[in-house]
């Protein structure tokens, strides 16, 4: 079932860059549309929230206190949900399964069933995942309604989120990711301060960054395989 929601959700998000690229095209380049500037501040602090329980719950499964790391754990599931307030109909899905994942784990953890951090940290990279292409489709309906402020907001937050899943997986960050990330974070503070981004640049900037999601998504084994567990420990 996990996959098959998988798999639908990722084919709406292709479908999406695509949707966002021909429109950036076919816009004038520069425009801004008649959507107001937001006076609220990035949504980098939910990224934070978010990453600050998961990191409590690791040190405290690593300190071999179950209970603690099970109530950081469902904080973030919570957290998660709060945030798809706004979301797509898509990446509320996505966010919804990654929570509910994160629901299960932390009873797993609970119950001193999970065998291993690395389980923790494939769950949780798939959840900073979700919430990556939660906000990527969040920038394509931004830009889709030439709201390039909010398109911005919105990278910014897509590429802290997929940031910090590599992270997660891997203990050295690939180079062309890195790479990637800067130059998206660069499109988005161009964006929120209205200089230097044609609607050319906006959609190859959404496109790249969404194709290469997809990738490490896609290909990753942590997007596709359950955390090992242990019997249960009395």
């Amino acid at each position: 079932m996990r996959k098959f929601v998988y798999s639908m959700w990722m084919s709406v998000l292709v479908l999406a860059v695509g949707t966002a690229t021909a429109h950036a095209q076919t816009s004038p380049a520069g425009a801004t549309g008649n959507a107001p500037a937001r006076a609220t501040p990035l949504v980098q602090s939910s990224v934070d929230e978010v990453a600050s329980e998961l990191d409590g719950a690791r040190e405290s499964f690593l300190s071999i206190d179950g209970s603690q790391a099970a109530l950081r754990i469902r904080r973030a599931a919570e957290t998660m949900r709060e945030r798809a307030a706004n979301a797509t109909e898509a990446g509320r899905e996505a966010i919804e399964q990654s929570a509910a994942e994160l629901q299960l784990l932390a009873q797993a953890v609970e119950e001193r069933r999970v065998a291993s951090v690395h389980a923790l940290d494939e769950a949780f990279a798939r959840a900073n995942f979700a919430m990556a292409n939660s906000h990527l489709l969040l920038a394509i309906r931004a830009q889709n309604e030439q709201a390039r402020q909010r398109v911005g907001e919105e990278l910014n937050a897509s590429a802290a989120y997929f940031q910090a899943g590599t992270r997660r997986l891997r203990k050295t960050a690939w180079k062309e990711e890195e790479e990637l990330v800067r130059n998206t974070r660069r499109l988005a503070a161009n964006l929120i301060h209205n200089v230097g981004a044609t609607a050319d640049e906006v959609g190859q900037g959404i496109r790249l960054f969404g194709q290469r999601l997809q990738q490490v998504q896609a290909g990753d084994t942590a997007a596709q395989r359950s955390p090992p567990t242990a019997p249960a420990k009395k």
